[in-house]
């Protein structure tokens, strides 16, 4: 299996230096996991591409958005910490500070209209600075 090969959702990447513990998103080119790095036993968020072979324009926008992100000192952004050479392409780390994602907390919570209110200002805010 290639260093990025997701290619069943319960297989994880190989990544050099970092141990996945679990998948957290699947989307259509990328993955995101909780992994654990190990130098440091520090948590972070791993989001890596499906393809062994990425195009030219999915590395570019994988190194936008970790060189875009890296300069935003705004909260509610999670701040990448390293973009990792994978093969012939790319894992993004990210701080990883505990939270779950909306899709998540909706599953396991009814949202009243205020909790929907206050969710929408929250990325009103964020989307702002």
């Amino acid at each position: 299996m290639s260093p990025l090969n997701a290619s069943s959702i319960n297989s994880f990447p190989e990544v050099p230096g970092y141990r996945i513990v679990e998948q957290i998103h699947r989307g259509s080119r990328t993955s995101v996991y909780r992994a654990v790095q190990h130098h440091s036993q520090r948590l972070v968020i791993l989001k890596a591409l499906h393809s062994s072979y990425p195009t030219f324009s999915e590395l570019i926008q994988f190194r936008n958005q970790y060189a875009i992100t890296q300069n935003l000192d705004v909260p509610g952004i999670v701040q990448p910490l390293d973009l990792e050479p994978i093969g012939n392409s790319y894992a993004l780390i990210m701080e990883d500070c505990g939270s779950i994602s909306l899709q998540q907390y909706c599953q396991q919570q009814q949202l009243s209209l205020g909790d929907v209110l206050n969710i929408a200002l929250q990325l009103t805010s964020i989307l702002h600075n």
